[in-house]
Parts: structure tokens; C-alpha cells; sequence
């Protein structure tokens, strides 16, 4: 088992800048795009940090899984850490379901890029 740190941080940028961009397009969509059972857009771009890992770093099941829990940490702490700027908070919208704390946002980011991360190695496999 080998984990890739600069796949890692790449996945988890790319997709946080995502989650980003989603925030803000979710706020304009909010009213025709419910949130189901608190799966956002935000949450869709750090599973997708998962998947994203799993892809480029080939691996198996455990360092995918825990590659991908990683990246998507990194894609939730970009996005709380875009809001702290308080330029950009004026103009950020939070949906429904975005991590608003650090504790949050690591319990977020960690399951969504796990499960990411093991299904994209389980459906591959």
C-alpha cells in the first residue's frame, strides 16, 4: 500500500476549487435542486476528490479508500478556509448541508473521498 501525496493535494484542489463553483451555482439553483437527505453539491465534489484519486494512483482497496479520504479532506478544508477570507465570504453562498466548522468539515470530506475512493477501486476490480 503506497499513498501519492501530490496526487492527493491535486485531486483535493482541483475539487475543492469545484466545491467552490458549486456552492455558488447550488445557491442559484437551490430552489429547482433540493438537497436529498443532506447530500449537497459540496459533498458531490469531495466524493468525487475520492474518485479522482483512485484513478489517477493506482492502488488497492485500503489505499484507495484512505487516498481518497484524504483528498477529500483537503477539498472540504478548501472549502472552509475560502469562506474564512472575508472578502469572499460577502459573495460565497452556504448550502444547506456545507461543512461550516474544521470538525465538520473533516467528517465530511473524509467519508464522501473514502467513498469515492473504494467505489471507484471496487467498481474497477
Amino acid at each position: 500500500m503506497g499513498l501519492h501525496g501530490s496526487t492527493i493535494f491535486r485531486a483535493g484542489i482541483v475539487w475543492g476549487i469545484v466545491a467552490i463553483l458549486l456552492a455558488i451555482i447550488g445557491t442559484a439553483l437551490a430552489p429547482i435542486l433540493p438537497v436529498v437527505a443532506g447530500l449537497t453539491l459540496a459533498t458531490f465534489a469531495f466524493t468525487m476528490a475520492g474518485v479522482h484519486y483512485a484513478a489517477k494512483a493506482s492502488g488497492d482497496l485500503l489505499s484507495s479508500g484512505l487516498g481518497g479520504a484524504l483528498a477529500g479532506v483537503v477539498a472540504a478544508i478548501l472549502l472552509l478556509l475560502i469562506r474564512l477570507v472575508p472578502v469572499l465570504n460577502l459573495y460565497l453562498p452556504t448550502p444547506i448541508g456545507t461543512p461550516t466548522d474544521l470538525i465538520g468539515a473533516l467528517i465530511v470530506g473524509l467519508l464522501a473521498g473514502a467513498a469515492g475512493g473504494l467505489a471507484f477501486n471496487a467498481i474497477v476490480q
